[in-house]
């Protein structure tokens, strides 16, 4: 995108506000001050500068523009970062030109050109748009959701984007056409009302269609194949609008489906989000937990559904958060309350019961014996409360379960200890890394040691006496002289795997190591200042901290 993109977003927004939005901030001196976003704190340690354009964490040590901010607290890259602040600014995007947009770019562009075309196609077929008038969404929602219809025929969309100049094989990867077994492509969605999933930076990453006409031999729901863009694991349907919501309210709300959360928003409850054909996973639940804590999940008040249930309720206690409970209507899902009555469905939300409230009460209600009543407590519900990561929480609910059931608080803790906290499978295994532990610093040392006069050699010096200094290089050299053997060798292998790319690669990972040192050294300096109240101190190393940032943000996506 153009320079002045960037330009003119930082003219037209008030870093006080756009940071504003998320932190509250308070006047200190010429700065702004408040709680981290990024860390859980009582003191602030949060500085804004209007002068400067800049924000500063002295507990996180992150800090940068309105643009850095936005990637760190919602989780996008530069690129979701520019379109949701352009968005807020009223500023259109101006990309160079066409061959200059990065791959991504161009997948996401096919997804918008999809989404369009899906909502031309509903402007003119009077049937879909009926059916999902019929189900209470209003005009403003269908317009607002982008929801759009994908016709019955096989190639539609897939001509209509390839006229467009769109690459076939780019139309696969973003899953929007499908190869047969005989090799000819066709529409993945055909005759479906669509739903376009976004990310957090509202950019369209897959699709999501309801059928039309119903067909035994096909699915009532189909959702895009996990892409490039798209991980059905990950994405959660409306996060991107309603994480402000969620944020102002503290609480966040789970539905099933596409219909239901449209329906939801449409009713006022900005803060509901829905996975999107898939069972609920812990990267799910982290993504709303990083803006809160506290989670409402609607279940169905049948068995089958309160069990499907109670599998996505247990693994986000597991994680630490406040779970509750709000039961439906017998054959009624959200969209149907919203639509007979929005205050309904507004009215069960409020209703919402800790989960654990929840399970004991449906437990006193189905079973009257007191053994086997004991036993279900046992079996069924503490091993939920086990997974209550605070004792004093624990403590609540072990005098809640003792009161209501008639057992002894006693009995029911010494249960609780031979209770197994229920186990799940979660990708927790660490970054991948390499074997060896030497560093960047290393590899060149090794390069340079190996043949001191040569070119490589003296460009690698060259190098290091750019950032480090003379002096600084030759303290350097001295110290790893008793090494030098192990390094050349080590170097050695590196060259004939890796070649000169490697060694440009090494250039780039010893500058940002050291520019993050750097970068940690001036907060230091900053955090110094602030406490002594030398302004004149502040706003240098707050500027440095800016210009080392941008420095450290040049990296990304060249190592």
């Amino acid at each position: 995108m153009s320079s002045s993109t960037v330009e003119k977003i930082k003219e037209r927004l008030d870093i006080v506000e756009v940071i504003g939005s998320y932190v509250k901030l308070t006047k200190a001196g010429r700065h702004f001050k408040g709680l981290s976003p990024f860390n859980s704190e009582k003191t602030p340690s949060f500085f804004v500068s209007p002068d400067k354009g800049v924000f500063y964490c002295f507990s996180s040590g992150k800090g940068g523009d309105i643009f850095t901010f936005i990637q760190e607290v919602e989780s996008v890259d530069f690129s979701g970062a520019l379109k949701i602040l352009a968005g807020r600014a009223g500023v259109p995007i101006e990309y160079e030109s066409l061959e200059k947009r990065s791959e991504r770019d161009g997948l996401f562009s096919i997804l918008e050109s999809a989404s369009k075309f899906f909502e031309e196609n509903l402007a003119k077929n009077e049937e879909a748009k009926k059916y999902i008038l019929s189900r209470g969404i209003s005009e403003k929602t269908i317009e607002e959701w982008h929801i759009g219809y994908a016709e019955s025929s096989w190639r539609a969309l897939h001509d209509f984007l390839l006229a467009k100049k769109y690459a076939l094989s780019d139309l696969e990867r973003v899953g929007v056409v499908k190869k047969s077994e005989g090799g000819k492509t066709y529409d993945t969605f055909r005759d479906r009302i669509i739903f376009p999933l976004y990310d957090l930076a509202a950019r369209i990453i897959g699709f999501s269609g309801r059928i039309l006409h119903p067909d035994p031999n096909a699915p009532k729901y189909l959702n895009s194949p996990d892409t490039v863009l798209f991980n059905k694991s990950e994405a959660l349907y409306g996060l991107n609008r309603a994480k402000q919501a969620i944020r102002k309210s503290d609480f966040s709300v789970l539905v099933e489906g596409q219909m239901d959360m449209v329906m939801s928003h449409q009713a006022g409850v900005l803060q509901t989000v829905a996975t999107s054909g898939t069972a609920l996973t812990d990267t799910h639940l982290k993504a709303l937990k990083k803006i809160s804590n506290r989670l409402i999940m609607a279940f169905d008040p049948d068995q089958a559904g309160f069990a499907a249930s109670l599998r996505g309720a247990d693994l986000a206690l597991s994680l630490g958060m406040e779970v509750k409970v709000a039961l439906l209507p017998k054959g009624k899902d959200p969209s149907d309350l919203v639509k007979e009555d929005p205050k309904a469905w507004t009215a069960v939300l409020k209703d919402a019961r800790h989960l654990l409230d929840f399970y004991l009460e449906k437990l006193l209600d189905e079973v009257k014996d007191p053994r086997a009543l004991a036993r279900r407590i046992t079996t069924d519900l503490l091993p939920y409360l086990k997974l209550v990561a605070s004792s004093m929480e624990q403590s609540h609910f072990v005098k809640k379960i003792a009161a209501k059931s008639g057992l002894k608080e006693e009995a029911i803790w010494e249960d609780l200890k031979k209770v197994k906290g229920k186990e799940f499978v979660r990708d927790t295994s660490p970054p991948s890394i390499p074997t060896d532990t030497l560093s960047s610093s290393d590899y060149l040392l090794g390069l340079y040691f190996r043949d001191e006069s040569s070119p490589a050699a003296l460009e690698i010096k060259k190098q290091f006496e750019s950032l480090l200094g003379t002096e600084k290089f030759k303290e350097l050299v001295s110290e790893n002289e008793s090494r030098k053997s192990a390094l050349v060798m080590k170097a050695e292998e590196f060259s004939v795997n890796e070649g000169e790319k490697g060694m440009s690669t090494l250039f780039r990972r010893f500058s940002k190591d050291f520019w993050e040192e750097e970068y940690v050294r001036t907060g230091e300096t900053l955090k110094v200042a602030e406490k002594a109240g030398d302004e004149a101190v502040f706003d240098e190393a707050l500027k440095r901290c800016q210009e080392i940032r941008r420095t450290i943000d040049n990296f990304a996506g060249k190592l």
